[in-house]
């Protein structure tokens, strides 16, 4: 599961220095609200849901949003959180982040693959923050232990 500093004084650090980790760093990282967490790797399993969730996507919008993959940072303002979701879509024109132009705050759709370590964040810290997205529609999870898919909106 993501995880951050468990003692009991958590270092602060700012978005510029999350950026900068961003760059050094081998793994993905989430930030909220200065603090970091490393994201957990993915299986093979992961990776074949996640391809499988942007080809169904791609087909049944035929070009009329554009499906992004899990490199698309997404960013809320309103909880000062950036995470990369498995798939993001945006219907319209992308908008990006005032303080990280990296960084997309309008998606329609997300979609999390889930996974045992992290499919509580998932379905509860993460989703709080992406609900305070103005422009999301739905967030879409899909399981890593059955054939379904949950729908929030």
């Amino acid at each position: 599961m993501l995880g951050g500093v468990t003692t009991a004084h958590q270092l602060r650090y700012s978005y510029e220095d999350y950026l900068g980790a961003l760059d050094d760093s081998e793994i993905r990282l989430e930030y909220c609200a200065g603090v970091l967490y490393a994201m957990a790797g993915g299986t093979l399993t992961h990776a074949q849901l996640c391809a499988t969730v942007i080809g169904v996507l791609r087909q049944a919008l035929l070009g009329r949003c554009v499906v992004l993959s899990s490199d698309a940072k997404v960013r809320v303002d309103a909880s000062d959180f950036a995470g990369f979701p498995d798939a993001s879509v945006v219907c319209g024109d992308r908008s990006t982040s005032r303080i990280d132009a990296s960084a997309l705050t309008n998606p329609s759709v997300l979609v999390e693959v889930t996974s045992r370590s992290t499919e509580d964040y998932d379905r509860g810290e993460k989703l709080a923050h992406y609900q305070r997205l103005p422009s999301l529609r739905a967030v879409l999870f899909v399981s890593h232990r059955e054939r379904r898919v949950t729908v929030t909106e």
